[in-house]
């Protein structure tokens, strides 16, 4: 007998708080595992690994294909239904992690020039995180915010202390990628574990189930694949242009990885808000949430921009080595407002139907990121990827502004 799945009417304020700190506390040692792997090993090491990281991030985004998010939207819809909408989904799920296994096989490591083991050992590591994750966008569509946050936050704790563990054996890349994917494959095994015993199970298989799950991912799509890979997009170019192995490269790795970081503030808040979006009384007005966001956004992006600031991040915390990465930082931070805005509209889209508008601003993001880092990268190297992707999230963030502009009175 499936249990009855728990309804999200909570406070957006104890959601959104609630979220921050379950996995914010998970976060912490994510980000602690980032500074002391990129002082261990170095910048150009470091800069390796990371695009290595860049290639396996973007090629996992093929097991995806909107297919995540549709199932949450789905069951935010219609909690009920969630195990009729996880069965589709998960042997989708299944069937395209092989072909991802099987293509990369065949052309994955001649096409990324990259060490074979480090980027075989980052694929499967993040093939089991992307597992771990789509069961949490399940507990998301059923309301249970802070289930997806544990399974999360989990996840980077264990990645933490297993990856840790492996600097201070003297791993290099290939053993420090080695120690993520015990982790990730650990916490995956916690996470499908604790979804069986909590959550109502996968369903029977109907027919139609499949090619109904497909016609709604087909939009999502289309934007996790053009807004993921467009964000993994600089430091696929700096390997491009050749700066692969460079102190450069590694440089804008260690600044990009804090905004990676960074940017789960406001993104949490837009996840945790997702149910309600769907059902409750706050709806078709996202603004209420950003009124009280966007302004600490915009403070504590001008005050990790101020010199003392980012030169105590750049140069004590991550080491002397890294010094040079502080104009980089100072211009990336800037794009947290804009991320803040772009995150909660975004999420209001999917989750009000408006699949097709999401992907759209995904394309707008991926377009101008694309042709930024052409013009940029060869004259200005990092720098230019900094500034490319800083201007790709305001044009994305005008888009969602738009596509909200214009659905906003719809029910």
């Amino acid at each position: 007998m499936n249990r009855r799945p728990s309804p999200p009417h909570r406070s957006a304020l104890h959601l959104v708080s609630a979220r921050w700190f379950v996995e914010g506390a998970g976060r912490v040692f994510n980000v602690a595992l980032s500074i002391v792997g990129a002082r261990w090993l170095g910048p150009a090491a470091w800069g390796v690994y990371w695009t290595a990281f860049s290639f396996a991030q973007v090629v996992t985004l093929a097991t995806d294909l909107g297919g995540h998010q549709n199932l949450a939207r789905r069951t935010a819809g219609a909690p009920a239904r969630g195990p009729e909408f996880l069965a589709p989904a998960l042997r989708l799920k299944h069937l395209l992690t092989l072909c991802v296994i099987a293509g990369w096989a065949l052309l994955g490591t001649r096409l990324s020039g990259l060490p074979p083991a480090l980027t075989w050992l980052l694929l499967l590591a993040l093939l089991c995180l992307s597992y771990a994750e789509f069961l949490g966008f399940y507990l998301r569509g059923l309301g249970r915010i802070i289930g997806e946050a544990a399974i999360l936050g989990g996840d980077s704790v264990l990645a933490c202390a297993f990856g840790l563990s492996a600097l201070a054996l003297g791993a290099g890349l290939s053993g420090f990628a080695a120690s993520q994917l015990v982790a990730h494959a650990a916490a995956l095994a916690a996470a499908w574990a604790w979804v069986r015993a909590s959550a109502p199970r996968p369903g029977r298989h109907r027919p139609g189930a499949l090619t109904a799950h497909l016609a709604g991912s087909a939009p999502l799509a289309i934007a996790v694949l053009a807004l993921t890979g467009s964000w993994r997009l600089g430091m696929l170019s700096l390997h491009g242009f050749g700066l692969a192995g460079t102190p450069g490269a590694g440089y804008y790795a260690v600044a990009h990885r804090l905004l990676d970081a960074i940017r789960f503030f406001p993104m949490i808040a837009a996840v945790a808000l997702f149910p309600s979006f769907a059902r409750g009384p706050g709806s078709r007005n996202p603004w209420k949430p950003l009124a009280g966001l966007l302004p600490a956004s915009i403070l504590a992006s001008w005050v990790a921009t101020r010199a003392p600031v980012a030169g105590w991040i750049t140069g004590t915390l991550l080491g002397t080595a890294y010094v040079p990465a502080q104009p980089l930082l100072s211009l990336l931070l800037w794009s947290i407002p804009l991320m803040t805005v772009s995150a909660m509209l975004t999420n209001w889209l999917v989750v009000r139907g408006h699949t097709v508008t999401a992907a759209a601003v995904a394309l707008a993001h991926l377009v101008t990121h694309a042709a930024g880092l052409v013009l940029l990268v060869p004259r200005q190297g990092p720098a230019g990827a900094a500034t490319a992707l800083v201007a790709a999230e305001a044009v994305a963030t005008v888009a969602t502004f738009l596509g909200w502009w214009r659905f906003r009175r719809l029910k």
